[in-house]
């Protein structure tokens, strides 16, 4: 794919009368146009193009020069008046049945240029002709290579053939350039310049023309000029642009919108000049034309007369703001050509009698608004008794008022046909059931002492999965900070949920005071304490995180109630608060024994030795009873020894439990 290696700037030079006029075609007499400055720059970004002069050729001609520019037949004033203001530059034309061609031959030193680096020719006498008048004229401007004058360098010398274009296009708007500047129409809009940006909506504007000349003026008449040939008559252009809301929001619209407005000029005296023009950059439509002629005849506009251009069916959907409509007249006997812009403003309103948005229908109140309304932002204020009604034409809907919200078609709020009010809330997700589906609050007043937010609010709080719906009360600020205000309910006090649990961040109290005091012990038949209570096992605890347990217990160590009965407090009997006593097992004494004794059977008498009798010879037994100084008994049997010395067991009968302490 070959390169554009050149860029041209096509300017006339400003003048006391103009401003610099670029890509036009000046009509007129060649000596009364200004100077034409033909800028050519390097645009290849990377490369060196080398304009250099061709060894022993002066004098520009069809076969030596460095660029041409070539017009359609009957464009040009007089080609042989185009002169060039450099002795660098040598000119010579060629004129036919296929156009004419202006030759450019550089004679001066070796010119390179870089990246965006430019050199100038300046030419005189370039004007179009008069008698053949259009609007607009292309010029073809092209090089060749292949003469040696034109080498693109990088750095060094590149073989030419394919690698480049070697001509361009411009196209040139014919423009007046005699008569004054300054035409005496003044043109804007009648009542109003605004259109409803509704899409649905059509809406009308009329462009006034007044001429501002007084009537003892020279000449107070704009006379607009008709001629048997269409090309010789005056014209007025409208333009408008186009394009979507997304690329181009200051258009008036679409294409297909703004090709359905319709342009006429009042009175019978204009016609319109073939189709609707298309205006394109680039092969992009960016405009719409209307061309206007006189119809039969000279249209004379008298000192401080008016003509009206109505411009009907103008729909849009554009943003709201500006869009500018283009007036030009040309060819104008006495003026030069020149153009008008007056903006049209987009917007939701059209203000006559009454405010109307969106719709032309007859107004029964001072608001009447068809197929919805949005507000940006802002608020609604009414200084005196605000009232809603719903269902005017007797639909029979079963829900008249109904809420939506963004896109979503879920009715989060409705007020049936009974006056009974249904909020469903946020739809449901995997992760949570709902939000918050329905707040009532009172608010603060600030600066009122205990003066909190108050909120009742129903909807899901839990975050883990499965969060079912629970009821709340809220307050703002924390509990204990009786002196906080505010206007969030950000503190919940008490939740409802749907399983008939009930959870408050505080305590519950019933008309006698707190329901279980902080220090209640209780038995508990769980391994581990519940939510708000502790294990009576001894254990220490920080004071800080327990102010009110420590205030009862007056230490940092719980009770320790393993394998121990509790006993009620009396100090009387040495019983003193949180003293403990007792042994799981004890030893009884002789003196802690019953009275009793140690029978044998018939054996229940003790006897008592005097002394000692030795037994002699073989007698061993001595029957008789008083013969001798030993008792006399028949029978005797030792008493036995009872007990075994061990502690016993000191408990009843028992169940054990672990007790808790509330904190």
């Amino acid at each position: 794919m070959s390169e554009m290696p050149f860029g041209f700037t096509w300017c006339y030079q400003e003048t006391e009368d103009d401003d610099q006029q670029c890509l036009v075609l000046v009509i007129g007499e060649p000596e009364d146009v200004p100077p034409l400055d033909i800028e050519i720059s390097n645009i290849l970004s990377d490369k060196t193009i080398a304009i250099r002069p061709m060894g022993g050729v002066s004098q520009a001609d069809g076969d030596n020069y460095h660029f041409k520019l070539a017009f359609l037949p009957g464009i040009l004033a007089d080609p042989s008046a185009i002169a060039v203001e450099s002795a660098d530059w040598s000119i010579s034309f060629v004129s036919n049945a296929d156009g004419v061609s202006i030759y450019l031959l550089w004679t001066g030193t070796e010119t390179w240029l870089s990246d965006q680096d430019t050199m100038k020719v300046i030419l005189t006498g370039v004007a179009a002709q008069s008698f053949d008048k259009i609007t607009s004229a292309d010029v073809t401007i092209s090089w060749e290579f292949d003469q040696g004058g034109i080498e693109v360098m990088s750095p060094a010398k590149i073989p030419e053939g394919g690698d480049y274009d070697e001509n361009i296009t411009l196209e040139l708007t014919m423009v007046q350039s005699s008569g004054k500047s300054n035409i005496p129409l003044y043109v804007g809009f009648v009542n109003c310049n605004k259109v409803l940006n509704t899409y649905d909506e059509a809406s009308s504007l009329q462009l006034r023309l007044t001429n501002t000349n007084l009537p003892t003026s020279a000449a107070p008449d704009i006379i607009f000029h008709y001629d048997a040939d269409i090309n010789l008559c005056s014209q007025l252009v409208v333009t408008l642009e186009v394009g979507t809301a997304a690329d181009v929001p200051w258009a008036l619209g679409t294409r297909d919108q703004v090709n359905n407005i319709t342009i006429s000029i009042a009175g019978d005296q204009w016609q319109q000049n073939g189709d609707i023009e298309t205006i394109e950059v680039e092969g992009v439509v960016q405009a719409l034309q209307w061309t206007f002629i006189p119809q039969s005849a000279d249209v004379v506009l008298a000192a401080r007369k008016t003509m009206l251009i109505n411009l009907d069916n103008i729909i849009t959907s554009h943003p709201t703001g500006e869009a500018n409509l283009y007036l030009s007249y040309q060819y104008v006997p006495g003026y030069k050509d020149g153009q008008f812009v007056c903006q049209i403003e987009k917007a939701p309103l059209v203000v006559d009698t009454k405010v109307r948005m969106g719709t032309r229908k007859e107004l029964d109140g001072l608001l009447n608004v068809q197929d919805g309304i949005t507000l940006d932002g802002g608020e609604i204020q009414n200084t005196g008794l605000l009232r809603f009604r719903s269902d005017l034409g007797k639909t029979g809907e079963n829900y008249p008022v109904v809420f939506y919200n963004q896109d979503d078609n879920s009715r989060y709020m409705r007020l049936d046909s009974n006056f009974k009010l249904e909020i469903a809330g946020l739809p449901a997700t995997p992760e949570i059931e709902t939000e918050e589906m329905l707040k009532l609050r009172r608010i603060a007043v600030t600066g009122v002492k205990n003066s909190n937010t108050v909120a009742f609010r129903v909807g899901a709080f839990e975050t883990e999965e499965g969060g079912r719906t629970q009821l709340d009360i809220a307050l703002s600020g924390h509990p204990d900070d009786h002196n906080h205000y505010g206007t969030d309910a950000d503190m919940t006090v008490m939740s409802l949920c749907a399983d008939g649990n009930v959870t408050f961040t505080g305590r519950i109290k019933d008309q006698t005071g707190y329901v279980i005091p902080v220090g209640t012990v209780v038995p508990y038949a769980g391994t581990e304490a519940p939510d708000g209570w502790l294990l009576c096992n001894g254990n220490h605890f920080d004071k800080s995180d327990y102010p009110e347990l420590y205030e009862v217990l007056g230490k940092e160590n719980l009770p320790n109630l393993h394998k121990k009965f509790i006993i009620g407090a009396d100090a009387e009997l040495n019983y003193n608060l949180h003293k403990t006593g007792g042994k799981e097992k004890v030893t009884l004494t002789l003196a802690q024994i019953p009275g009793h004794n140690h029978n044998n059977g018939d054996y229940d008498r003790l006897l008592k030795f005097d002394e000692t009798h030795t037994m002699l010879g073989s007698n061993h037994y001595d029957s008789d009873p008083g013969d001798g100084s030993e008792p006399n008994l028949s029978y005797s049997a030792k008493i036995s020894s009872q007990g075994g010395g061990e502690p016993h067991e000191n408990l009843p009968p028992y169940y054990a439990l672990n007790y808790i302490i509330k904190f």
